[in-house]
């Protein structure tokens, strides 16, 4: 298997969400406590196809997704959810959903900043 290979495997490993549907992903991060990040796109966006194939691969192997549970919508397949989280129609989008003491609080990311505003938003700090 050729290096460039390996690598775009190793990529895909290290990002891909764990849970297949966005109900176990609650539920897994219900039950670790860890926060879930559910990035909304679709493979026709430029910047989505940025933030899935460049910005998350790099903060994988920095380790900055050990700490969520990760979900990926993609609006073309499913519709009904994507028209759920999403605010406006800007695509893409991260929401953070976590438990807090007052119960359970989402914020939102819109559009692609930098991959320093994304790595401090999945570290559940303020990108303001």
């Amino acid at each position: 298997m050729s290096p460039i290979m390996m690598s775009l495997l190793l990529q895909a490993s290290l990002v891909a969400p764990g849970p297949q549907t966005f109900e176990a992903a609650q539920r897994a991060s219900a039950t670790t406590q860890r926060p879930l990040v559910v990035t909304i796109g679709a493979t026709w966006c430029p910047a989505c196809v940025e933030l899935e194939n460049r910005v998350l691969p790099k903060l994988a192997e920095q380790g900055h997704l050990a700490n969520v549970v990760r979900y990926h919508v993609d609006v073309d397949r499913e519709r009904a959810l994507a028209a759920k989280l999403l605010k406006g129609n800007s695509i893409p989008q991260m929401v953070r959903i976590e438990r807090t003491p007052e119960g359970w609080q989402a914020s939102r990311l819109i559009g692609l900043p930098s991959t320093q505003k994304v790595k401090d938003f999945i570290d559940g700090k303020s990108v303001e």
